[in-house]
């Protein structure tokens, strides 16, 4: 499939946008791995872009995550059915984490004492904890081929981000300590890790939010700024970090509403990744944690009104999981 049909497909739906799906598209069809690895899919949407290029090639994907994975709207399920996909993904979900996933894959590829792998290239996008990820860098290392490549996404999100927010991908903060939470846990990983790790080499940083390394013991070691990730900045910020943290990057939702340099669908982008943060923080607040979020909800949906033209009131009540229904949004 096309990239271009697969954007039109996937739309706005988080979270990951046009930019990073167009890096993973590039990648596949340059690189051309014939059986890859997703840890953390969410709704599926990094999951679309890897399928699409993996059909045009011949390859196929694994695509793990927890069962609440399941619940989200759309689910992995659905945008794969969509864009007729299906076939080229598996999908596995774990109830605690895709670490128990990697644990069977390994049985099944051993024999006689020793693991064959089978992995040309891994995406890890899910717990961002070192604890999880750092053993699951150990756990695919056991199943990448040589000259193999894996990629680290949240380079630099901490659990401090989000104020509101209990939980994130299954690791509760109140379990966390206080630097546990400051700290970067995929850079951490990286640095401490994969970097010291002899088999691997070629270590690439996009857009301070990437981290690439190939399973090459020959290759550069020092982490390259490799080209942005979309290759684009924005009126003095980076458009990604600008998705991933719309709070830092404008500091109201009418800042996005009014900022000139951005488009229409830019501005509705950014202000629905903002509603789903918001969103979360409101549930929070519902079960006893202090957020202070049912203002801003209501003026981040002031601003989508007014950045799109309108959205239905009768189907924009944010739900308790889910945050605002795309089809409440209205398009001209």
């Amino acid at each position: 499939m096309q990239f271009d049909q697969i954007r039109e497909i996937v739309a706005d739906t988080p979270y990951i946008g046009a930019d990073e799906g167009r890096e993973l598209y590039d990648f596949v069809m340059r690189e051309r791995p014939s059986l890859c690895l997703e840890l953390g899919h969410a709704h599926g949407v990094s999951t679309c872009y890897l399928a699409a290029a993996l059909q045009e090639i011949g390859g196929r994907l694994d695509s793990v995550d927890l069962t609440t994975a399941a619940d989200r709207d759309p689910n992995a399920e659905t945008l794969l059915a969509r864009a007729g996909l299906s076939g080229i993904v598996s999908l596995h979900r774990e109830i605690n984490s895709y670490n128990w996933f990697l644990k069977k894959k390994i049985e099944a590829q051993s024999a006689n004492g020793r693991c064959a792998p089978c992995y040309d290239f891994c995406f890890i996008d899910g717990a961002k904890n070192w604890t999880i990820d750092g053993f699951a860098f150990f756990l695919v290392d056991k199943l990448l081929n040589e000259r193999g490549w894996i990629l680290f996404d949240d380079f630099t999100w901490t659990f401090g981000k989000h104020e509101g927010r209990v939980e994130s991908d299954g690791i509760t903060k109140r379990s966390l300590g206080p630097d546990e939470i400051a700290e970067p846990h995929v850079r951490r990983i990286f640095e401490l890790l994969v970097m010291q790790h002899p088999a691997y080499s070629n270590f690439e940083l996009q857009s301070d939010w990437w981290a690439w390394a190939q399973k090459v013991p020959d290759g550069h070691r020092n982490l390259e700024t490799a080209p942005r990730i979309g290759g684009r900045t924005l009126a003095g910020f980076d458009m990604r970090k600008a998705l991933d943290d719309p709070a830092s990057a404008f500091g109201t939702p009418e800042a996005v509403a009014d900022h000139a340099a951005l488009s229409p669908d830019q501005k509705a982008e950014i202000l629905r990744r903002w509603e789903f943060d918001a969103a979360e923080a409101d549930v929070a607040g519902e079960e006893g944690m202090p957020d202070g979020g049912d203002d801003l909800l209501r003026r981040i949906l002031v601003c989508l009104d007014r950045v799109t033209g309108g959205f239905d009131a009768e189907r924009a009540a944010p739900s308790k999981q889910h945050g605002l229904p795309r089809a409440a949004i209205k398009r001209d």
